[in-house]
């Protein structure tokens, strides 16, 4: 197996684009193949990217033959052909049947599920199957680790997205994030089914099976005054989740996206809350400056890792199955992100 060839499928997309363009800032000794059914528009940047190898392919997914020879010997499989619910299939049981390592940054409760009824068959296989490495779920649910860490034990979680929309030319995955903003509030107790518009209602349970609820709210930043998005249509969200969430904001108004987790329980015998979030950026800041780039850098984040030292897993992995939030902070910064803009603390 080449130890370190990646295959991204869909990388025409402009989500999937700015991951590839992510990861190559961070590693050059990569060799990263493209794949699209339009490789047309690949070809132009791919081959100026700054790593040791690119080739481009056309690609199908329905046809099961090539993928199979794209794939064979990868170190890595990166999906970012969207929508999920409609490409994961082909690809996760692809990786499985030729024992290589799977990774997606879907945000969607349908693929997760669907993800999920192949974990015995990713065992089996002895298959990694890495899913919602993106910024949420996946750097907001590192938040819900780190700040998980302090307690002894967990009683519930909640978890904060705020949604901008800083770029012009955002892609359908974007405004897909901001139709589900605009939808019910994802809740372990009560949405835990495929019309829910946040996974991470549906994996953290697995990852603390203790918790009475996971409470996901999202909205965007700030509440826009007319649109899809105006105030009257974004799910309520506690006052003291909304607050700390908006904090690093205050200041200046621009809209941007901001992720907050926080997490109940109990510390030594005594009840007790631990918060994390994204800190207030820089108008310097050019990896977490929105939500597209803040997607882009920790999937790069993701991928890093999971080349380091998550493929030693198998089975069907959300991000706190396992990420430790340590190194993938660190990762992070490889992947370009300041380090006073990854993370802190809320007393």
């Amino acid at each position: 197996m080449t130890a370190r060839r990646i295959v991204f499928i869909g990388a025409a997309s402009a989500a999937c684009r700015a991951v590839v363009d992510r990861l190559a800032c961070s590693a050059e000794d990569l060799d990263l193949t493209l794949c699209d059914v339009r490789p047309d528009l690949v070809e132009p940047w791919g081959r100026r990217l700054p790593v040791r190898r690119v080739t481009v392919r056309h690609l199908d997914l329905r046809d099961r033959r090539n993928l199979l020879s794209v794939i064979d010997g990868a170190a890595l499989v990166v999906l970012g052909a969207r929508p999920y619910p409609h490409t994961a299939g082909y690809v996760r049981s692809a990786c499985i049947e030729a024992g290589v390592a799977y990774l997606d940054f879907a945000d969607d409760a349908v693929s997760t599920q669907s993800a999920l009824t192949l974990d015995r068959k990713a065992r089996e296989a002895g298959v990694p199957l890495f899913i919602g490495c993106g910024a949420s779920p996946g750097l907001n649910s590192m938040l819900v680790v780190d700040a998980a860490r302090e307690l002894d034990s967990v009683d519930g979680i909640d978890m904060c997205w705020m949604v901008g929309d800083e770029h012009a030319d955002a892609g359908p995955a974007a405004h897909e994030i901001r139709a589900h903003v605009d939808g019910p509030a994802a809740d372990s107790a009560s949405d835990a089914r495929p019309e829910s518009p946040h996974p991470a209602a549906i994996t953290m349970p697995r990852r603390y099976p203790e918790i009475g609820y996971v409470h996901i709210v999202g909205r965007p930043d700030p509440c826009r005054q007319d649109g899809p998005s105006r105030p009257a249509s974004a799910p309520a969200i506690p006052d003291k989740v909304r607050t700390l969430a908006e904090a690093p904001h205050q200041a200046s108004r621009p809209l941007r996206i901001s992720l907050l987790a926080r997490v109940t329980g109990a510390y030594d015998g005594e009840p007790a809350v631990v918060t994390r979030r994204t800190p207030a950026r820089s108008a310097r800041s050019h990896s977490l400056r929105n939500e597209a780039s803040l997607t882009a850098t920790a999937c790069s984040a993701f991928i890093m890792l999971a080349l380091a030292q998550g493929c030693g897993r198998v089975g069907v992995l959300a991000p706190e199955d396992w990420a430790d939030p340590e190194a993938f902070y660190t990762a992070l910064e490889h992947a370009g992100a300041d380090p006073a803009e990854i993370v802190e603390s809320v007393i």
